[in-house]
């Protein structure tokens, strides 16, 4: 057991070290504010900070008893500490910043256990980047299940990349990793960078993803999840109310003079009477959601729950959806729960282990598509994929999903004698 050590500005033997090359699995336990009787201890790790500031709401600054360890500051403030910010100079130039690791944890119990069990059927409401108002402040917390790493870091935009900056906290019971960042905003780039049991540096796009760069770029933008379109009501057919069904290949159907794709709202411009005019009651999209290499057609995804970023965000496909709707017209989509590629930033050996695919490639590879396959035998994936198919259901307003898993993705029955 790691005893604090009497002095305030240090810290354990090796804690330091491994706070300073990012190998903490909970810094939260030693940065952050921490009360004692009649003094706070406030320790940050700012690197490539040259001094550091802490300011308090009254605009006061208090400079006495700084210290540096490796990127570390340490202060000794009398009293409680509220609400503060710290100030940082950076070469020539100071910069006002929050301190995240002063957020408390706000994932349930609950939503780490339904994960854990695979009976989780809306990740898409806490998993990811998610937006959040905390003490005031408006941001995004981060989340993400890597249960074998050694530490987990958000790098982004809002942090020069820097996996040293933002490590997250684990919740060992269920393999999450978490952290707030204030003053994140939408259409940031951000990734995940996971130090694997073998030493290994991984760069990861995030999983439950709203929306992505398109390829060849791999980032992950944020994104809010919006509530159901008021417009996109279901559309129900009964026993005695045939359909038919229009199938189509957004990316191709039609194309603009210049040859690049039609939008969400372009092509529901030109689709929607298309469709009408021949009859059809219902369209039906090959899949949507994002995936690296176009001649796939979407069926190798990477993003299982970020529609394309090929024809605009996902509000123009809601958009979509709802002017369907508004035609009498419903909306079918395919999704593919059953296999996905083997990009690095992908889903493969997410936290250097198997985690999304079977270990065995005699049960994890996909011998004609040269894909891995989920390994449903694990909770959590269950709840993924179930997952994204009511997150189609419920954040687009989409009717149906078709789902193609053939004998070639599955693992082998045991044959009866």
């Amino acid at each position: 057991m790691l005893s604090t050590p009497a002095d305030p500005f240090l810290l354990p033997d090796g804690v330091a070290l491994a706070l300073s090359k990012g190998e903490c699995d909970d810094p939260f336990r030693w940065l952050r504010p921490h009360a004692e009787p009649g003094q706070t201890i406030v320790r940050a790790m700012i690197p490539g900070a040259e001094a550091l500031e802490l300011v308090t709401p009254s605009g006061s600054v208090r400079f006495s008893r700084w210290q540096v360890v490796h990127p570390f500051f340490c202060l000794v403030v009398s009293g409680e500490l509220d609400h503060y910010r710290l100030r940082g100079k950076f070469g020539e130039h100071w910069h006002d910043f929050d301190d995240a690791y002063r957020f408390p944890s706000t994932v349930w119990k609950e939503d780490l256990d339904r994960f854990a069990s695979g009976t989780e059927l809306h990740l898409y409401r806490w998993l990811g980047a998610i937006a959040l108002t905390l003490d005031g402040l408006s941001g995004y917390r981060f989340t993400v299940w890597a249960p074998n790493a050694r530490r987990v870091s958000v790098i982004g935009d809002f942090n020069g990349w820097n996996g040293r900056r933002h490590v997250m906290r684990l919740h060992h019971q269920a393999g999450v990793w978490e952290i707030f960042l204030p003053h994140v905003h939408p259409g940031d780039h951000y990734k995940f960078e996971i130090l694997t049991q073998r030493g290994e540096l991984l760069k990861k796009s995030d999983p439950m993803a709203l929306w992505n760069q398109s390829a060849p770029a791999t980032a992950s933008l944020v994104a809010t999840i919006p509530d159901p379109a008021p417009s996109t009501k279901p559309i129900r057919q009964s026993l005695t109310s045939p359909i038919s069904i229009y199938e189509v290949h957004a990316g191709s159907w039609r194309r603009n003079v210049d040859g690049s794709s039609l939008n969400w709202d372009e092509l529901a411009n030109q689709l929607i009477p298309w469709v009408k005019e021949l009859g059809f009651t219902h369209i039906e999209f090959l899949p949507l959601n994002e995936h690296p290499f176009t001649g796939s057609w979407g069926y190798q995804p990477t993003g299982l729950f970020a529609p394309t970023s090929r024809f605009d965000d996902g509000e123009g496909l809601r958009r979509l959806v709802g002017r369907c709707h508004e035609h009498d017209i419903g909306v079918l989509l395919d999704w593919v729960p059953s296999h996905f590629p083997k990009d690095d930033h992908g889903l493969r050996r997410f936290d250097g282990t198997a985690l999304y695919e079977h270990e065995d490639p005699r049960l994890g590879e996909h011998p004609d598509w040269g894909t891995l396959i989920y390994n449903f035998d694990h909770h959590e994936v269950r709840s993924f994929l179930l997952s994204s198919a009511v997150a189609w259901l419920d954040r687009f307003g989409v009717d149906g999903l078709r789902s193609l898993v053939n004998e070639k993705v599955l693992p082998p029955r045991k044959r009866s004698v």
